[in-house]
């Protein structure tokens, strides 16, 4: 579907960094490590409801993955960074670590399979949408071969998993393992791509924009991310704090239930046009990428 005058309204769910590849990273970055307290209040905008995408990194990719396949029917494609396949070691955060990250790997690792009926039991019993949705939509898996905590081949695994409900895997479908540690890719902001990326909130310079590289995959027709902050530059006044709690049942604490109370949106100013229509994008942060 291709629509004149879209652009992309970049969502993000808690906090994480957007990009340094505009040259405004350690900016953004700065103010998050004393970030405000929540202020903005969401509102209705002109989205593209066919086009909305989720992406997420480290443990966030795990709650991408989850959310895409419970809730298939709203998404266009999936982007997901250094982490491994659909419900790997589900019962607890010990199992995950011996079964699925570097810490036990090699003793009864994860079988993928095991996500896979997982998914159809869940499906056979209404637990989440038709996995039928899944077939024509976008898979971008991202993974470094010297993560310092998620194997290669189970990050992998995540390929196989989608091959198994998406369409024409070999067009729809698509893996990249880079020379990289544990991080999130950008162009030109973070540590070194082999080293590791704690003290820059895991965001590593790779000399590859993966946010846009996965953007520009998920959305072929419709996004020309190259052009999204071209017109009016990235400004951060224009990336604002929103409390989280109030999609919590009565507006309660949604600390409750481990997320965070602050989720970041940016919004670029042409997307305030009633006349433009945007696309819509989550995003999921990885573990200490919280201030």
């Amino acid at each position: 579907m291709d629509i004149p005058n879209s652009k992309l309204l970049f969502l993000v769910v808690s906090a994480v960094l957007l990009n340094g590849d505009t040259g405004q990273g350690q900016v953004v970055a700065n103010e998050l490590l004393d970030p405000p307290e929540p202020t903005y209040v969401l509102r209705r905008l002109n989205l593209i409801r066919e086009t909305i995408t989720i992406s997420g990194f480290s443990a966030g990719s795990s709650m991408a993955t989850q959310f895409h396949i419970a809730h298939s029917n709203l998404f266009r494609g999936v982007a997901l960074f250094s982490q491994a396949f659909y419900r790997c070691g589900p019962n607890s955060l010990i199992e995950f670590g011996i079964r699925c990250s570097k810490m036990g790997y090699g003793f009864l690792p994860y079988k993928v399979e095991a996500g896979i009926r997982d998914a159809k039991f869940y499906e056979k019993i209404g637990l989440i949408d038709p996995l039928t949705s899944l077939k024509n939509q976008k898979v971008f898996i991202w993974i470094g071969n010297v993560d310092e905590y998620v194997p290669t081949d189970t990050a992998i695994k995540n390929k196989v998993f989608y091959e198994e409900f998406v369409s024409k895997p070999q067009e729809n479908i698509k893996l990249t393992v880079a020379n990289a540690s544990h991080l999130f890719p950008t162009e030109n902001f973070g540590s070194g791509c082999r080293e590791n990326a704690e003290s820059t909130y895991y965001l590593g310079n790779c000399s590859y924009s993966g946010a846009a590289q996965a953007l520009t995959f998920l959305l072929p027709n419709e996004l020309k991310i190259t052009e999204t902050f071209s017109d009016e530059g990235f400004d951060p006044n224009r990336l604002k704090i929103f409390n989280q709690s109030e999609f919590y049942k009565g507006s309660e604490n949604i600390s409750k239930i481990g997320m965070g109370t602050r989720g970041y949106i940016y919004i670029p100013k042409v997307c305030e046009d009633p006349q433009i229509l945007c696309h819509l994008h989550f995003n999921f942060h990885g573990c200490n990428e919280w201030p």
